[in-house]
């Protein structure tokens, strides 16, 4: 008996310890649950002195350079005039944080585009949260990293960068390794372009390409139909046989696209369109040495955002993803965009 009584007060000590258990990791995962609501209803609000429209966003805020250095800093030595005016001593006095030194932050943003600018609707809830809180930030910068791509997908970018410019915040571009063709359009409404010395720039033209497949076909004793309604349906397909006429209408497709193009490209920015409209490419310090005013500024992102950082604050503006999304489900997705956009024979800047 006195045995069995032992064991039945282990068994009762240990589930008491096991409930104890339970009851601590629930409690954690309660405030952690009830941190996570209050951090979503605050979120700029709070932390930030801005507002915040999408759950999704995410913030991180670095402090001034210098006013990190002045927190520091919690005593200075001053230094005590003889009669004379020299200063023979030091003493340490109390300081305060100038208030010169609050101004108001630099919002920063990144943007890295695949052909079909798959993160544009994100970055359009970026932009929201900027145009809501234009009057509490001084300015924007967009660092962009883009080949270009589909026409009206990169013209959507395009658009959104106008609705920066438009609504009067002062916009930086920074460019660490390419804004090329479509990524160059969605530049060009930036108040300053700032590229590195190597990166791409230019390529202000309209291409598309696709293999037909119509003689071989043919010649295999296939027959390729193509049903349409409407005499410019469909003028260059894959698989239909290429007319005169259709080449004609479709060349004349890419030339319109193309005129849009320069015409936004001479809206901001004052370029011999004639020399740099012509679908090349140049580096961004060849760019400046041929004074093709395609780039205002030679420097890397990071060393901008750093001379800026030193007397302002900067608040970088994200969207929170999983890491499912940023890895192997992306490259699937865009590796079926590029096969899906050869077939069907997008437009492609």
């Amino acid at each position: 008996m006195h045995i069995i009584r032992e064991l039945l007060r282990l068994s009762l000590g240990s589930l008491t310890l096991l409930l104890l258990v339970l009851w601590v990791l629930i409690a954690i995962a309660l405030l952690l649950l009830i941190l996570k609501l209050l951090r979503q209803r605050s979120g700029f609000g709070t932390k930030h002195g801005l507002l915040q429209l999408h759950s999704k966003t995410k913030i991180e805020k670095r402090d001034a350079i210098d006013k990190r250095l002045f927190k520091d800093r919690k005593k200075l030595l001053v230094p005590n005039v003889d009669s004379s005016g020299n200063a023979a001593t030091f003493s340490i006095k109390e300081t305060a944080i100038d208030p010169k030194m609050i101004a108001k932050p630099v919002v920063a943003m990144h943007f890295d585009g695949d052909i079909f600018a798959s993160d544009r609707k994100d970055f359009a809830q970026l932009v929201d949260e900027v145009l809501v809180n234009k009057d509490r930030i001084d300015s924007a910068v967009v660092v962009v990293s883009s080949p270009g791509g589909s026409v009206a997908h990169y013209g959507q970018m395009f658009s959104e960068m106008e609705r920066l410019r438009s609504a009067g915040v002062d916009l930086t571009v920074c460019v660490d390794t390419t804004a090329a063709s479509g990524g160059y359009l969605m530049s060009l409404p930036a108040n300053k372009i700032v590229a590195a010395p190597y990166a791409m720039v230019g390529s202000i033209g309209v291409v598309a390409e696709f293999v037909n497949g119509y003689d071989f076909l043919k010649e295999h004793g296939l027959q390729p139909v193509t049903m349409t309604a409407g005499k410019y349906k469909r003028t260059i397909t894959p698989l239909g046989e290429i007319t005169p006429e259709g080449k004609e209408h479709f060349q004349d497709k890419l030339e319109a696209i193309h005129r849009l193009f320069i015409d936004s490209v001479k809206k901001y920015r004052n370029v011999d369109a004639e020399n740099v409209c012509t679908g090349d490419y140049w580096t961004a310090k060849e760019s400046m040495d041929m004074q093709l005013n395609l780039v205002d500024q030679l420097a890397t992102s990071q060393e901008y955002l750093f001379a800026i950082n030193q007397t302002k604050d900067l608040v970088l503006l994200s969207q929170k993803r999983n890491k499912f999304e940023r890895g192997l489900l992306k490259m699937t997705v865009q590796l079926m965009e590029t096969f899906w956009t050869r077939l069907t024979n997008l437009q492609m800047y």
